[in-house]
């Protein structure tokens, strides 16, 4: 589910494409389901391994992405909330149902389509 939402916010795939490519690798008789959750909370739990194997710094990625689903950060169009921050470890979540993460709205699905970043 993390890796949904840090490609719509983003709008860089790899991390979902690794997490797909790792996820059909499994044995047939294997069976994965991802999620959206109605309510809650995001708890930025990424593969850092990944990440920095992509030149992605995990924590700056972690701060980009809590700030920007709280609707804090240039562009961003999310409705959130910071959740459980801590400043000794700089981690935090993002508090919100879906539609305020994701803003729906036209203006966004347009920016979307035209914006992936796709390995």
């Amino acid at each position: 589910m993390v890796n949904l939402w840090s490609a719509l916010a983003s709008r860089d795939t790899r991390l979902l494409k690794a997490q797909l490519d790792a996820l059909h690798a499994l044995p047939d008789n294997c069976w994965f389901v991802n999620y959206l959750r109605c309510h809650d909370d995001i708890g930025w739990g990424l593969d850092e391994a990944v990440e920095k194997r992509l030149g992605i710094d995990p924590q700056k990625h972690k701060e980009y992405l809590y700030h920007f689903y709280e609707g804090n950060f240039p562009g961003s169009w999310a409705k959130g909330e910071l959740y459980n921050y801590d400043p000794v470890t700089g981690d935090a979540g993002a508090a919100a149902p879906p539609p305020a993460c994701a803003a729906w709205s036209r203006r966004w699905k347009r920016m979307i389509r035209s914006h992936w970043i796709t390995p």
